[in-house]
């Protein structure tokens, strides 16, 4: 039931040269703005050319009908390509335009077939997918144990709406030892994601109430510390020093997560220029040194193939919104020398941890 690997710390966008990478990178703008002509005209002959990220989105496109005409065939024929050449997303996205009927029409077996594969690689979407299939007997017998193990796969790498759900199950006592703290930490925990969504917003709010309707004032208090500790520590940590037993594919206490997958063949990482991060370092708020906040915060940063830093994103919060701040404006500053492939730069994303103690300077590791 454990994953084979996580997602990579540094992924790459593509294995394409300098060029090419710029094209890619006007494509993943213009994606992303949902300027869905000008992302075709980007992606279309960079997917031909065998760019997996360029053929993962062309599916997308097709199955939702974003800048096309909506076409299944194509659909699954750009995303297969992206999965023959090990694209783990593309088999995730697949796998949940079968579970949506997107496009490709509805298909449980199919969609329980490839987002196994993509939660074996390490996908938290993917993870979390595959626990809903369980829970609900789709595509596969009912299965709640196996519901609550995949939850907590990507539920302790940050998957809000699998922390949710595994927030139900143990409120619920649904293959799991029913525990009205833990299923209540869990669901405040993924609410900061899920109230952001109007579409789920409204259930999110709903399931809190609910649960929280059945606890008693004391219970509350410690749930709420509990998601603070969640926050800071993650879900592994926090509910082993509480004694809460974890999912089935968990209960090893030796269970770390696995390793990430071996790079491609003349692959080098994106460095950080520790010289300029040490003569630059992040800045510890005087309002969190005075209130006694302190955590590590995870960012996420493309680093473009120029080196240059854009689009830094928290992937992993202290709990504490003024240091997540801290960090996102100290990494946004640093200098990275960019992902190499074969000897051509690339663009990619590192996460790069920033640490806040207070018997320390918050540092990068």
């Amino acid at each position: 039931m454990k994953a084979r690997g996580p997602i990579l710390g540094c992924m790459l966008l593509s294995t394409v040269g300098s060029a090419s990478a710029a094209d890619l990178q006007r494509g993943i703008e213009a994606f992303q703005q949902h300027d869905y002509a000008a992302a075709l005209a980007e992606f279309r002959p960079l997917a031909t050319e065998g760019i997996t990220l360029a053929q993962d989105r062309l599916c997308l496109m097709y199955a939702h009908g974003w800048g096309v005409k909506q076409d299944g065939d194509q659909a699954r024929t750009w995303c297969l390509k992206a999965v023959a050449q090990g694209f783990v997303p593309a088999e995730a996205h697949l796998g949940r335009l079968y579970l949506d009927g997107t496009g490709v029409g509805r298909d449980y077996t199919k969609a329980f077939e490839w987002l196994g594969k993509a939660a074996a690689a390490g996908d938290p979407a993917a993870q979390g997918n595959l626990g809903f299939l369980y829970l609900n007997g789709q595509g596969t017998p009912q299965d709640f144990a196996k519901a609550a193990s995949w939850f907590g796969e990507a539920a302790s790498r940050g998957n809000a709406y699998a922390q949710s759900n595994l927030g139900l199950m143990y409120a619920s006592g649904r293959g799991l030892s029913k525990d009205f703290v833990a299923g209540y930490a869990l669901l405040v925990l993924s609410s900061g994601t899920l109230d952001a969504n109007t579409d789920v917003a409204g259930k999110s709010v709903r399931n809190r109430k609910m649960v929280a309707d059945q606890m008693t004032p004391v219970q509350l208090e410690e749930s709420q510390a509990l998601a603070a500790q969640l926050q800071r520590e993650g879900l592994l940590v926090a509910f082993k020093q509480h004694g809460i037993p974890l999912p089935e594919a968990m209960l090893d206490p030796g269970f770390t997560p696995p390793p990430a997958p071996a790079p491609p063949p003349g692959y080098f990482p994106a460095g950080l220029d520790l010289t300029y991060q040490q003569a630059h370092p992040a800045q510890f708020p005087r309002e969190a040194i005075a209130a006694g906040h302190q955590g590590l915060v995870v960012v996420m940063a493309r680093v473009q193939a120029n080196g240059q830093v854009e689009d830094v994103q928290v992937s992993g919060s202290s709990g504490y919104p003024e240091l997540d701040a801290s960090a996102v404006a100290a990494v946004s500053s640093w200098k990275y020398t960019p992902c190499h492939i074969n000897k051509q730069p690339v663009a990619c994303y590192v996460r790069t941890p920033v640490n806040f103690a207070l018997s320390a300077k918050p540092d990068a590791h």
